[in-house]
């Protein structure tokens, strides 16, 4: 039996389609973070996703969208898909290495999706979070999406963790 999953982007005016995002990539050493504001964007080095505190921001600047490219700095960058950005040019950064989004926030500040990634591919569970906070959990395996379920019971803390709101960060 196939889910077909049916994703809705609201974009605003003005709303950049990266805006509010945190894109990842591994490279066997260390862990990147690629963190959209509004207009601001920040690249982040750090062991893991859990050793930010002691992350190091490789660069932090404003950033501008021509076409399928985002360019701040020295950093460029070419959006594949929604989900996906692939790396153009960077002094530290090999090129072509591909971060993909994590977290996505909506202008408001709310949550729209959080879920994690295995070689590229979607993998374990996510979390869609529509605008009025109805939440859809998809399991995937390896990009294919397995079971959905609509408003499912949650766990206090998975509730308390989803709602948390968009907040500047590694503003240091």
């Amino acid at each position: 039996m196939k889910t077909i999953i049916c994703l809705i982007l609201i974009f605003q005016k003005g709303y950049s389609p990266i805006s509010y995002s945190i894109y990842t990539c591994y490279d066997g050493e260390y862990e990147y973070s690629i963190v959209f504001d509004e207009n601001e964007i920040q690249l982040i080095k750090s062991l893991s996703s859990e050793d930010l505190l002691m992350a190091e921001i490789l660069s932090k600047s404003k950033y501008v969208l021509k076409d399928d490219m985002v360019i701040a700095g020295n950093l460029k960058l070419k959006i594949l898909d929604e989900k996906k950005i692939e790396i153009i040019s960077h002094r530290e950064l090999k090129e072509g290495m591909v971060f993909c989004c994590t977290k996505r926030y909506y202008p408001n500040g709310k949550r729209k999706f959080v879920g994690e990634w295995k070689d590229g591919k979607q993998d374990g569970v996510w979390f869609y979070i529509d605008p009025h906070g109805k939440i859809t959990q998809v399991t995937y395996d390896m990009g294919n999406p397995v079971k959905q379920t609509i408003n499912p019971s949650l766990d206090p803390q998975v509730k308390h963790f989803l709602s948390l709101p968009w907040k500047k960060r590694h503003s240091r």
